[in-house]
């Protein structure tokens, strides 16, 4: 039979045995509990949902996105409108991330990409993107969300999903991406399982949505891309969409965590001497 002093060990390794992190376990970018200064092209979140992880949104100003055309143009983000990027409730009920563009007559090669950066590993990455729609044939939406690993690898989400509960949506290309910047790529199978495109022509707001789950993969950075397909209109005027909250789990165990079990451990040693000591003097 254990003694009262090993069951407390046993206890302890229990608790030390315990997946790293579970205690943060949907941590979650809240931007109802940040600020983002709006028309601006990034920000950083630090200690995010009370974790160790700082999360960083860069809007670049050149560079193509993952997987495009060799020679694609630089991002558009100078069509940025509205006061774009802002956090605000005009697409969902919550606050969300919200960017407005007016690509002018660059559709549809026009872009605007989003690079957002996590300070350490982490799983269980999901969001969902609001809004991905196609209106009266002026412009369609197509949206491409990757995976970035530690070793830059681009990977495509466990599980892509989209709501057409107001608009068309469909899962992969467009039918016709000729003359976009991912013109080459009909046979990407990570990038047709990274996008959704817009298919209606319903113009209400909260239309077709996404959302993007990467599972147990673990990531260093998410990359979206905002375009449009080849049957936008040559000038589709403003288009917007939005990001929700983002929910992940630290790879790394929390300093906690490590601080917890530290303690434990004196508590269970301290214990342990005491007993001892009683039974040599009891004997």
């Amino acid at each position: 039979m254990l003694s009262s002093g090993h069951r407390h060990l046993v206890s302890l390794l229990a608790i030390l045995a315990w997946s790293p992190g579970d205690s943060v376990r949907g941590a979650e970018l809240d931007w109802s509990s940040v600020t983002y200064t709006s028309g601006s092209l990034g920000a950083t979140y630090n200690n995010v949902g009370g974790t160790a992880v700082d999360i960083t949104f860069d809007f670049p100003t050149t560079g193509a996105p993952v997987g495009s055309n060799a020679g694609s143009p630089n991002p558009s983000t100078g069509a940025f409108i509205n006061s774009s990027p802002i956090i605000n409730t005009f697409i969902t009920s919550d606050d969300a991330l919200f960017v407005s563009m007016d690509y002018g007559t660059q559709t549809p090669r026009a872009y605007v990409t989003l690079n957002i950066t996590f300070s350490e590993e982490v799983r269980d990455v999901d969001l969902t993107v609001f809004d991905i729609d196609a209106v009266g044939g002026a412009y369609q939406d197509f949206v491409i969300v990757q995976g970035i690993t530690s070793g830059g690898t681009a990977v495509a989400p466990t599980t892509l999903t989209d709501d057409p509960a107001i608009n068309d949506t469909s899962v992969g290309f467009p039918g016709d991406y000729t003359g976009t910047i991912y013109s080459n790529n009909a046979n990407d199978a990570d990038l047709q399982g990274s996008s959704i495109v817009g298919l209606g022509s319903n113009n209400a707001i909260d239309g077709g949505t996404g959302n993007w789950d990467f599972g147990s993969q673990e990531l260093v950075g998410i990359q979206l891309v905002y375009t449009n397909s080849v049957a936008a209109a040559a000038d589709p005027t403003v288009q917007w969409i939005s990001l929700s909250n983002i929910t992940f789990t630290p790879v790394i165990p929390e300093a906690e965590v490590y601080w917890a079990g530290g303690a434990l451990l004196g508590l269970v040693s301290l214990f342990e001497i005491r007993r001892r000591r009683r039974t040599k003097e009891e004997s």
